[in-house]
């Protein structure tokens, strides 16, 4: 077990069991931006069951006191491992928050403290010698301004088949200024949650918690916990970057669309962009029939393993005939197009020959409940409980058509006439990488999608091959999800459910 954290800035330093990887510069909350300001930790753990709240408390020595006018929001995120950590009826929970909340408040607590919680399917962790994603049980927290975090109340269970809203967790990150004017320039990342119907009940656990303060004795108890549809964290920033990685392989050209409705393509043009005629269309699904099975084969791929995704781009992009390189594809991105997961389709004949169905969500559905989500005090003030909070929100959209309206916003067109299309499926490395200087960050946020991995193998990361216990990340908060994330940057977003993808934040 280990005593001390003995963390030098710029370098590793070793202590028993327990590793710090190189601090970039730790600011507090009264640098520049003042109270909007964020502050970040992250342990990852090579064997869960052997970490103790004193090995997390032990990274608390990172962490700086938020100026005094400043209410500060812990968020955890925690690996399936670490459910335990933020269940209400567990003495973990307390063990970890009280030290935490001293620390945060060294002088001059506050009488109530809020926290969010959520379990993730995994820890996001700093790229590999190979630019690989990597992930891991542990714990991630973030520490945000109260006046950057918003939350909606999660609908009781019997309304939830009507409404269809999965759980979801937003970052959104703010630039001050765009170009030289008052106007912002914004990134968002979408996230899902990991199932946890296993571990605590719960399909997916995301949690809002109220905290109060016993004067006597200075500690904190845990006064109310309730079940949230969605929590957003918008940070403001001096700068914003972004990187976004899909590691995608190309498995035909680029065509026109020439025939679609909904979500389902009819038909591609049968000539690549390129070439003459871009006006004869042919089954969707030709090409890739053919291509697929080559492309599998050569590299003896196993034909179940295999996933197409589209990348669908507006009619109005200026296209090239060059390869596509993963810079290109953050460019498209930022540009308006988007990916789809191709679901079902191909062979047939008549009018269903060739036919390719494509995922029509771009977006997460709590994107569109932002404006009915509110601070964590006035959630907790509320003189009402959960299912009457949520049932008003329902009965409001119900009333405002906004239900109907998400459905048909659903069966839009994924991909329309004068379209471009080309399919991909997923390859094993990300390849190389924008080289971004991480040093001149103050916090850096990452989420990412990799495919469900075997139990004994989740823990495998950076720290498991070195064999340290706990390997601490400071100014660095994120998860990966075994399903998908979402990006949105300005008018444009698109769903990610690539294995390997990653959308990174650094912030200044």
């Amino acid at each position: 077990m280990t005593k001390s954290l003995g963390c030098v800035p710029g370098s590793v330093v070793g202590f028993g069991s327990l590793r710090c990887l190189p601090r970039r510069a730790v600011r507090d909350f009264s640098s520049r931006n003042g109270a909007k300001q964020c502050q970040a930790l992250t342990w990852v753990a090579r064997d869960p069951h052997s970490v103790t709240p004193k090995d997390i408390i032990a990274a608390y020595a990172h962490l700086r006191p938020p100026s005094e006018q400043s209410a500060v929001v812990p968020i955890l995120f925690a690996s399936p491992e670490f459910t335990p950590w933020i269940e209400p009826a567990s003495p973990l929970l307390a063990e970890w928050a009280t030290p935490l909340f001293n620390k945060i408040y060294p002088s001059n607590a506050p009488d109530v403290v809020h926290t969010v919680a959520a379990v993730v399917d995994r820890i996001s962790t700093p790229r590999g010698k190979n630019n690989t994603l990597l992930g891991a049980e542990g714990i991630s927290l973030l520490l945000a301004d109260s006046s950057c975090v918003t939350a909606s109340i999660a609908p009781p269970t019997r309304l939830r088949s009507s409404i269809a809203e999965e759980p979801s967790f937003f970052v959104e990150a703010k630039s001050a200024f765009k170009n030289g004017t008052d106007s912002q320039l914004s990134h968002e990342v979408g996230l899902r949650l990991a199932q946890t119907v296993f571990r605590n009940g719960r399909d997916k656990t995301l949690l809002g918690m109220r905290w109060t303060r016993d004067r006597s004795s200075n500690t904190y108890s845990l006064d109310e916990c309730r079940e949230l549809s969605t929590c957003f964290v918008t940070p403001l920033a001096t700068k914003a970057h972004c990187s976004i990685k899909t590691p995608l392989y190309p498995v035909t050209q680029r065509r026109r669309v020439v025939s679609s409705m909904g979500n389902i393509l009819r038909q591609v043009s049968k000539s690549a962009i390129g070439e003459d005629d871009m006006n004869t269309g042919i089954p969707a699904s030709s090409e890739l029939e053919k291509e697929l099975p080559r492309y599998v084969s050569e590299l003896g791929i196993p034909h179940q393993r295999v996933a197409v995704w589209a990348l669908v781009e507006p009619s109005k992009t200026d296209l090239t005939t060059k390869a596509r390189t993963r810079r290109d594809f953050q460019e498209s991105i930022l540009s308006g197009s988007k990916i789809h997961r191709v679901v079902s389709g191909g062979g047939g004949w008549g009018k269903k020959q060739g036919l390719l169905s494509l995922d029509p969500e771009i977006t997460f559905e709590g994107q569109h409940r932002r404006p009915r989500s509110v601070s964590l005090g006035e959630l907790f003030q509320a003189q009402t409980t959960n299912a009457s909070l949520a049932e008003m929100s329902a009965y409001r959209d119900a009333s405002e058509g906004k239900g109907l309206e998400e459905n048909m916003a659903s069966l839009s067109q994924v991909a329309s006439p004068g379209d471009y299309i080309q399919f991909f499926v997923a390859s094993d490395s990300l390849g190389s990488a924008e080289v971004v200087n991480q040093a001149a960050a103050n916090l850096s946020y990452s989420f990412g999608v990799e495919a469900p991995l075997e139990t004994e193998t989740v823990g495998s990361s950076a720290a498991a091959s070195r064999g340290e216990d706990v390997t601490i990340i400071p100014n660095h908060f994120g998860a990966i999800s075994e399903s998908a994330i979402s990006y949105s940057h300005e008018n444009i977003s698109t769903k990610i459910s690539v294995p390997g993808s990653r959308v990174e934040l650094l912030v200044e």
